[in-house]
């Protein structure tokens, strides 16, 4: 998924600066992906 609004990508770009600077990059992954997994499997949400 890809989004043509830049305001969308800057925000984007601005959390990933941040865990970057943080040394957080591979904890900011893992809680992508766990969330990811949580929608594809809860039809609910």
């Amino acid at each position: 998924m890809s989004s043509k609004d830049p305001r969308v990508e800057g925000y984007a770009k601005a959390l990933f600066d941040i865990a970057q600077a943080e040394g957080a990059l591979d904890q900011v992954e893992d809680e992508l992906f766990r969330f990811a997994r949580t929608l594809e499997n809860e039809i609910r949400l």
